[in-house]
């Protein structure tokens, strides 16, 4: 067994047992934002679950967001699950995918659903209190 195939087998159980945890109310797509936030962002469950409730439809590709008021950074992302470890992504579509987020983040699309509008109005407020220009 290669290192990638040990990696890709403790990932997904891993992920398996977010998605356990939850009763299996979670599909492993979710399950994956979690654990995104919870190693990337280094949050802890509760944080890293709450910075998921933004993904869903109309989350104007959000998958995850959140802020640390101590700190005020601002995290958000998008975090793609396939089985078969077989999706990835070029450097164009990550800058899309960040240009067009910070823009509906700014300017908070009528089509967006309730948890991406706090975010964008949290997003502003920090954005102009700290007189930050993106």
């Amino acid at each position: 067994m290669t290192l990638e195939d040990v990696a890709k087998e403790r990932l997904l159980e891993q992920v398996d047992e977010i998605v356990s945890n939850h009763n299996g109310a979670i599909t492993r797509d979710k399950a994956f934002e979690i654990w995104v936030a919870e190693n990337v962002l280094g949050l802890d469950t509760q944080d890293a679950i709450g910075s998921t409730e933004v993904g869903g439809p109309n989350d104007c590709g959000c998958d995850f967001y959140h802020y640390d008021d101590s700190e005020r950074i601002i995290s958000f992302g998008q975090a793609k699950w396939a089985d078969n470890f077989d999706h990835s992504i070029d450097s164009n579509e990550i800058k899309k995918y960040f240009l067009d987020t910070i823009d509906n983040l700014e300017t908070r699309p009528p089509t967006a659903n309730s948890t991406f509008e706090r975010h964008s109005v949290e997003f502003n407020d920090v954005k102009e209190s700290s007189k930050i220009r993106i």
